[in-house]
Protein backbone atom coordinates (compact mmCIF):
# COMPACT_ATOMS: atom_id res chain seq x y z
CA UNK A 1 0.00 0.00 0.00
CA UNK A 2 2.86 2.40 0.83
CA UNK A 3 4.38 1.65 -2.58
CA UNK A 4 1.06 2.51 -4.26
CA UNK A 5 0.87 5.83 -2.40
CA UNK A 6 4.49 6.60 -3.24
CA UNK A 7 3.92 5.77 -6.91
CA UNK A 8 0.73 7.84 -6.95
CA UNK A 9 2.56 10.75 -5.35
CA UNK A 10 5.37 10.48 -7.89
CA UNK A 11 2.85 10.47 -10.77
CA UNK A 12 1.15 13.53 -9.31
CA UNK A 13 4.50 15.37 -9.06
CA UNK A 14 5.42 14.42 -12.62
CA UNK A 15 2.01 15.57 -13.84
CA UNK A 16 2.42 18.86 -12.01
CA UNK A 17 5.90 19.34 -13.51
CA UNK A 18 4.61 18.62 -17.02
CA UNK A 19 1.76 21.10 -16.53
CA UNK A 20 4.26 23.73 -15.39
CA UNK A 21 6.46 23.10 -18.41
CA UNK A 22 3.45 23.39 -20.71
CA UNK A 23 2.83 26.90 -19.32
CA UNK A 24 6.46 27.95 -19.77
CA UNK A 25 6.19 29.23 -23.38
CA UNK A 26 3.28 31.48 -22.41
CA UNK A 27 5.14 32.75 -19.36
CA UNK A 28 8.23 33.47 -21.44
CA UNK A 29 6.11 35.28 -24.02
CA UNK A 30 4.52 37.43 -21.30
CA UNK A 31 7.94 38.24 -19.84
CA UNK A 32 9.29 39.25 -23.25
CA UNK A 33 6.21 41.37 -23.97
CA UNK A 34 6.59 43.05 -20.59
CA UNK A 35 10.24 43.77 -21.22
CA UNK A 36 9.44 45.23 -24.67
CA UNK A 37 6.65 47.40 -23.30
CA UNK A 38 8.82 48.73 -20.48
CA UNK A 39 11.67 49.39 -22.91
CA UNK A 40 9.30 51.27 -25.24
CA UNK A 41 7.97 53.35 -22.34
CA UNK A 42 11.50 54.06 -21.08
CA UNK A 43 12.53 55.27 -24.58
CA UNK A 44 9.43 57.49 -24.82
CA UNK A 45 10.13 59.02 -21.42
CA UNK A 46 13.78 59.62 -22.34
CA UNK A 47 12.74 61.30 -25.61
CA UNK A 48 10.27 63.53 -23.76
CA UNK A 49 12.97 64.42 -21.24
CA UNK A 50 15.49 65.31 -23.96
CA UNK A 51 12.93 67.63 -25.56
CA UNK A 52 12.02 69.22 -22.21
CA UNK A 53 8.46 67.86 -22.39
CA UNK A 54 8.53 65.19 -19.71
CA UNK A 55 7.24 67.24 -16.78
CA UNK A 56 4.42 68.79 -18.84
CA UNK A 57 3.39 65.41 -20.27
CA UNK A 58 3.43 63.77 -16.86
CA UNK A 59 1.43 66.64 -15.40
CA UNK A 60 -1.12 66.43 -18.22
CA UNK A 61 -1.45 62.71 -17.47
CA UNK A 62 -1.85 63.27 -13.74
CA UNK A 63 1.40 61.44 -12.97
CA UNK A 64 4.05 62.83 -10.65
CA UNK A 65 7.69 62.39 -11.63
CA UNK A 66 8.12 60.36 -8.45
CA UNK A 67 5.48 57.90 -9.76
CA UNK A 68 7.43 57.01 -12.91
CA UNK A 69 9.32 54.14 -11.24
CA UNK A 70 6.00 52.85 -9.87
CA UNK A 71 4.56 53.03 -13.38
CA UNK A 72 7.53 51.11 -14.78
CA UNK A 73 6.94 48.25 -12.30
CA UNK A 74 3.30 47.85 -13.32
CA UNK A 75 2.33 44.85 -15.38
CA UNK A 76 2.45 45.96 -19.03
CA UNK A 77 -1.02 44.64 -19.91
CA UNK A 78 -2.69 46.49 -17.06
CA UNK A 79 -4.74 48.88 -19.25
CA UNK A 80 -6.11 46.09 -21.44
CA UNK A 81 -6.83 43.80 -18.52
CA UNK A 82 -8.55 46.60 -16.58
CA UNK A 83 -10.69 47.45 -19.61
CA UNK A 84 -11.68 43.78 -19.96
CA UNK A 85 -12.50 43.57 -16.25
CA UNK A 86 -14.72 46.65 -16.41
CA UNK A 87 -16.46 45.35 -19.52
CA UNK A 88 -17.05 41.95 -17.94
CA UNK A 89 -18.51 43.64 -14.87
CA UNK A 90 -20.79 45.76 -17.03
CA UNK A 91 -19.07 49.07 -16.30
CA UNK A 92 -19.05 51.45 -19.26
CA UNK A 93 -16.29 53.94 -18.53
CA UNK A 94 -17.71 56.43 -21.02
CA UNK A 95 -21.09 56.35 -19.26
CA UNK A 96 -19.64 57.14 -15.83
CA UNK A 97 -20.40 60.57 -14.40
CA UNK A 98 -17.72 63.15 -15.15
CA UNK A 99 -16.88 64.15 -11.60
CA UNK A 100 -13.73 64.62 -9.59
CA UNK A 101 -14.73 61.77 -7.26
CA UNK A 102 -15.18 59.30 -10.13
CA UNK A 103 -11.94 60.45 -11.80
CA UNK A 104 -10.04 59.96 -8.53
CA UNK A 105 -11.62 56.54 -8.04
CA UNK A 106 -10.63 55.49 -11.57
CA UNK A 107 -7.07 56.68 -11.01
CA UNK A 108 -6.86 54.72 -7.74
CA UNK A 109 -8.23 51.62 -9.50
CA UNK A 110 -5.64 51.99 -12.28
CA UNK A 111 -2.76 52.23 -9.81
CA UNK A 112 -4.08 49.33 -7.72
CA UNK A 113 -4.50 47.20 -10.84
CA UNK A 114 -0.98 48.03 -12.04
CA UNK A 115 0.50 46.97 -8.71
CA UNK A 116 -1.65 43.87 -8.26
CA UNK A 117 0.21 40.62 -7.71
CA UNK A 118 -2.85 38.59 -8.76
CA UNK A 119 -2.83 39.69 -12.41
CA UNK A 120 -2.36 36.09 -13.58
CA UNK A 121 -5.43 34.96 -11.64
CA UNK A 122 -7.32 37.94 -13.03
CA UNK A 123 -6.30 37.05 -16.58
CA UNK A 124 -7.41 33.45 -16.04
CA UNK A 125 -10.74 34.65 -14.62
CA UNK A 126 -11.28 36.94 -17.59
CA UNK A 127 -10.72 33.99 -19.93
CA UNK A 128 -13.03 31.69 -17.97
CA UNK A 129 -16.81 31.36 -17.87
CA UNK A 130 -16.78 31.79 -14.06
CA UNK A 131 -19.58 33.76 -12.47
CA UNK A 132 -19.11 37.51 -12.74
CA UNK A 133 -18.95 38.04 -8.98
CA UNK A 134 -16.23 35.43 -8.35
CA UNK A 135 -13.59 38.14 -8.96
CA UNK A 136 -14.26 39.30 -5.39
CA UNK A 137 -12.12 36.40 -4.13
CA UNK A 138 -8.92 37.88 -5.57
CA UNK A 139 -9.50 41.43 -6.85
CA UNK A 140 -8.41 44.26 -4.56
CA UNK A 141 -10.58 46.62 -6.62
CA UNK A 142 -13.81 44.64 -6.17
CA UNK A 143 -15.39 47.19 -3.82
CA UNK A 144 -14.34 50.10 -6.03
CA UNK A 145 -15.87 48.38 -9.07
CA UNK A 146 -19.12 48.05 -7.14
CA UNK A 147 -19.02 51.77 -6.35
CA UNK A 148 -18.48 52.53 -10.03
CA UNK A 149 -21.47 50.37 -10.94
CA UNK A 150 -23.55 52.37 -8.48
CA UNK A 151 -22.21 55.66 -9.86
CA UNK A 152 -23.14 54.60 -13.40
CA UNK A 153 -26.67 53.57 -12.43
CA UNK A 154 -29.09 56.48 -12.63
CA UNK A 155 -31.09 57.07 -9.48
CA UNK A 156 -34.57 55.58 -9.52
CA UNK A 157 -37.12 58.07 -10.62
CA UNK A 158 -34.53 60.29 -12.32
CA UNK A 159 -35.64 61.55 -15.70
CA UNK A 160 -33.51 61.12 -18.80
Amino acid sequence: MTADLSQSSARWRVGKAVASLAQLPGSILLAVQGWRERSRLRRELETLSRHGELDRTLSDSGIARSDVSRLMRAHPNTPQQLAQMMQRLGIDRAALPHSTAVAEMLRAIEWQCGECADWRQCRAWLASPDAAESHRAFCPNAEAFEQLRSAATPAKGASS
